[in-house]
């Protein structure tokens, strides 16, 4: 049996998903800012019950190690490595806006651009192609800065339409439709453990003690 835990905090969602030999056994999910520090650990506590599972059963802990939140990250970060070092599991860094991407379930061949919002009307945002298996390749990205910015570093063109998600999408697809590029903006999709545990159990692990979250 191969066991992993995700965690989501690169936001103001803090969410937790534990996955089993490849399937999502139980996620749980609150959407409240400033809320991780307090809440983080219970949720940990409580997909290990529902699933019946100890931290000791953990193969491996994936994190959302960034970009996003600076307090949420480090949140996010430093529990998976209290886990990781405790028990023994591997902790493995999941990109944020992948795992993002991931939740979008779009169809291969799809143009996916995940965007979280930054201070001062600024954005986090990074371009994905999905796989025929369902996952989003990184294709430019990720970058941070006005959306005009991101929009050039990401060198999106006009030949196709983009779907665009997350919470920073709407500032976005303002520069999108100036600069006439179609889209579609999927403002429900939020960020999600589960995603976070899937990439996981595809992403390559690194030493609990070196690893720092990626602010860009």
């Amino acid at each position: 049996m191969s066991v992993i835990l995700g965690i989501e905090t690169a936001t103001d969602v803090c969410a937790v998903a534990l996955e089993v030999d490849g399937a999502v056994l139980c996620a749980v999910s609150l959407d409240r800012p400033r809320r991780h520090a307090e809440r983080l650990v219970p949720l940990m506590r409580e997909v290990l019950r529902i699933g019946g599972l100890h931290p000791d059963d953990l193969d491996a802990v994936a994190v959302s190690a960034g970009p996003g939140s600076y307090t949420g990250l480090r949140i996010g970060v430093s529990a998976a490595k209290g886990v990781a070092l405790a028990t023994g599991a591997q902790i493995v860094p999941v990109p944020s806006l992948q795992a993002l991407a991931l939740a979008a379930n779009a169809a291969p061949g799809t143009r996916v651009v995940a965007a979280f919002g930054a201070r001062r009307a600024e954005v986090y945002a990074a371009s994905y192609r999905v796989d025929s298996d369902g996952f989003p390749v990184p294709v430019l990205g990720p970058a941070a800065g006005t959306p005009m910015e991101v929009l050039s570093a990401l060198a999106l063109d006009g030949t196709a339409p983009v779907l665009v998600v997350g919470e920073g999408g709407r500032l976005v697809t303002e520069r999108l439709g100036g600069a006439g590029i179609p889209f579609v903006w999927d403002s429900l999709t939020r960020p999600a453990a589960s995603a976070v545990a899937r990439l996981g159990r595809v992403s390559v692990p690194v030493d609990v003690e070196q690893f720092e979250p990626y602010y860009l």
